[in-house]
């Protein structure tokens, strides 16, 4: 099931997040919605889970906080099943790591 959600409801504006079969992910990403929302409930500002997931902008950030806001039941029950794998996806990237990913990108 790979369905996109737009945070902007019925009128087609960006999408930052789509359903894949395991929950909500940012589009185009293997960065699960999940990560986001923790990283909110640890008292991070969006600046700073930027900077943790750089692969993302921060139109992305701020998408998908808007999606999580208006679809946070969904969201919730997706993260409560998944916790474990996301969790682990949340550590395979030490900040050293991602913070070289923005210069990789950039070259190619």
């Amino acid at each position: 099931m790979n369905s996109n959600c737009s945070f902007c409801g019925e009128n087609n504006n960006a999408v930052y997040v789509e359903l894949r079969a395991e929950g909500y992910y940012f589009l185009n990403s293997p960065i699960p919605l999940g990560c986001l929302v923790r990283g909110l409930n640890k008292g991070l500002s969006v600046e700073q889970i930027r900077e943790q997931y750089s692969t993302l902008t921060i139109e992305q950030v701020f998408g998908g906080l808007a999606f999580y806001l208006s679809h946070s039941s969904e969201v919730g029950y997706y993260m409560s099943k998944n916790e474990t794998s996301e969790n682990d996806f949340s550590r395979t990237l030490p900040v050293k790591t991602i913070s070289l990913l923005p210069a990789v990108r950039d070259k190619t």
